[in-house]
């Protein structure tokens, strides 16, 4: 199929018919131009447990309205919108079997400030023509900040932007598209307040979109469009299903996206709405320090390769992992920030200290968690650059997780200063 590029517009942005502008999507009419020569083709997906393809859970039982449900035969593989999308560009573009490769970069519960730390070696190493970004939900906890503060560390216009900047930087013609991602509508939900936090999200990183000139859809809008709620959503009320949608939902997900890419293929433009003010890019200079760098830094831990993993990307991957309280990682760097990378298996609690002092307990799946749980968190992003910092990890025991198993992903630091 041709692609249709109108010529003002190749040559940047230029008005719209509708009062908005276009932007520079030449990189759409490379993708397709490389494609029809038959010449090899990578598609990534970046993003979170909605890219992977996570479906209502428990796949079959009663729902939120004491119906009976059964979405045992769903493959994400096949059905997910990140399958479904994949195979919509094969079907319309490939010209010889195995042309088409698909990168699987999403990790459940993971943020676009990991994605950042993780993009050199799960996307930017596989050299995409094509990637897709979808972190509107997973930077939820990043909404209201970024509203109210645009140039914070981490927030989502300053993250988009670094992610953006990189692919850009690597290959000025690639194509970059940008899913938003939703929730469920539920009436008296236990997440509706978390909801409320989502929508402020979705709507951040639309601007950061809008910001980038990258085209986007909104998976809100499509399944207010039409879309009955109890079927693009299903199962019981937890928080898993407030977000991951249904099988039907994913097909509208999919279906969403494909109408807004064949737009762009089809006419090779897409109306931007805002003029939104430019932000530096965060982080500056992202290091992300593996488990085999670590473990010279680190006593009572040792590599391993999980026996379980958390997506295909973090396959043959290792952590460091700690079996016992009679260990200790102390890991020396300058930087302006530090986070840590957790694998979701890790059980039991760790101490963290930064610079001689506390600053913090983790404790994951254990009847009594402390405040930092999730899979990646930042610890600090004030640091002082100029001089050295020790982050030190001590495994703990308590009353109700004696024996650790701390799984350590990596521990991500800024080395760049807010001049560089």
């Amino acid at each position: 199929m041709a692609l249709c590029f109108v010529a003002a517009q190749a040559a940047g942005i230029c008005p719209s018919g509708d009062g908005g502008v276009s932007g520079d999507l030449s990189g759409f009419r490379v993708f397709v131009d490389k494609a029809q020569r038959g010449e090899p083709i990578v598609v990534a997906y970046l993003g979170g447990s909605i890219t992977c393809g996570a479906v209502t859970f428990p796949v079959c039982g009663t729902n939120a309205a004491g119906i009976a449900y059964d979405y045992s035969a769903y493959k994400a593989e096949q059905q997910s919108w990140r399958a479904l999308t994949f195979e919509w560009l094969r079907a319309r573009y490939e010209q010889r079997p195995g042309q088409f490769r698909q990168v699987h970069a999403a990790i459940g519960g993971t943020p676009s400030l990991l994605g950042c730390y993780r993009l050199e070696k799960d996307v930017l190493e596989k050299t995409p023509d094509f990637v897709f970004v979808e972190f509107a939900v997973n930077d939820g906890g990043m909404g209201r900040v970024t509203r109210d503060h645009p140039d914070a560390p981490g927030s989502i216009l300053r993250t988009s932007r670094y992610i953006v900047d990189q692919l850009r930087k690597q290959n000025a013609q690639v194509a970059i598209f940008m899913p938003l991602s939703t929730h469920r509508v539920l009436e008296g939900s236990a997440s509706t307040a978390w909801g409320e936090m989502l929508d402020v999200s979705h709507d951040q990183t639309r601007l950061a979109a809008e910001m980038l000139r990258l085209p986007y859809v909104s998976i809100k809008d499509a399944f207010d469009r039409g879309a009955a709620t109890e079927l693009t959503y299903d199962g019981p009320d937890v928080p898993g299903d407030y977000v991951h949608p249904a099988p039907y939902g994913y097909q509208i997900y999919a279906e969403a996206v494909e109408k807004s890419l064949a737009e762009i293929f089809e006419t090779g433009s897409f109306v931007f709405k805002t003029t939104v003010p430019p932000v530096a890019a965060y982080p500056v200079a992202p290091r992300l320090i593996l488990p085999e760098a670590l473990v010279a830094h680190a006593t009572g831990w040792r590599v391993e390769a999980p026996a379980r993993y958390e997506a295909p990307v973090l396959k043959s991957r290792s952590c460091l992992t700690a079996r016992s309280t009679n260990a200790v990682v102390e890991y020396t760097f300058s930087g302006t920030a530090v986070g840590l990378w957790m694998d979701i298996q890790s059980k039991g609690a760790m101490d963290m200290w930064l610079d001689g002092k506390r600053v913090g307990r983790y404790a994951n799946n254990i009847p009594s968690p402390g405040p930092f749980t999730a899979r990646f968190f930042t610890l600090s992003n004030v640091l002082d650059p100029a001089i050295a910092h020790t982050l030190r990890l001590v495994p703990v025991s308590t009353p109700d997780a004696k024996e650790p198993l701390l799984m350590l992903r990596g521990i991500t630091v800024d080395a760049g200063t807010s001049g560089s």
